[in-house]
């Protein structure tokens, strides 16, 4: 037959074994890493170099070598009030669960949240990199299963 459709009745495919399916997962996350790399990075370091008021390279002698910082100057003004907003209350984030069933982990999952606000707590950072566009992002990394504490890394 000429033009045949894909047969998409999932009850009519075989089940994935787990190598399969381990291996989609890792070629989605090789690519979702090289599209951070190729097209995001660039545009981020562009931003922080207008961000930081870097100069562009193509200045004449005789001609005005003024940069405008009303972005840098209005982000930092900004920053103490944004911090209050965000970040003032006991939990940054609030689980709520679904059904009786979600109460343990709803706890749990809001307690982390908490415990990841600590001592190392890079949120400024992470807002600062949100709002100015900067290549930085904030990594969680989990802890072994039954550790109560969060790892933090800002690149």
């Amino acid at each position: 037959m000429m033009n045949e459709l894909p047969n998409t009745d999932v009850s009519a495919m075989e089940p994935m074994d787990d190598a399969e399916l381990e291996a989609i997962i890792g070629q989605d996350l090789t690519d979702a890493v090289s599209y951070v790399d190729s097209d995001l990075s660039p545009i981020r370091a562009r931003g922080t170099e207008y961000y930081r008021g870097d100069k562009f390279g193509n200045e004449e002698d005789g001609r005005s070598q003024v940069v405008a910082m009303e972005v840098r100057d209005t982000v930092s003004a900004m920053m103490p009030s944004l911090m209050r907003v965000f970040f003032s209350s006991e939990n940054v984030v609030e689980f709520v669960p679904e059904g009786p069933e979600d109460v343990a982990f709803a706890k749990q999952a809001t307690d982390y949240g908490r415990c990841a606000k600590g001592s190392k707590d890079p949120s400024h950072s992470v807002l600062h990199t949100f709002l100015c566009c900067e290549g930085g992002h904030c990594d969680i990394k989990n802890t072994p299963a039954k550790s109560d504490k969060a790892s933090f890394k800002h690149q």
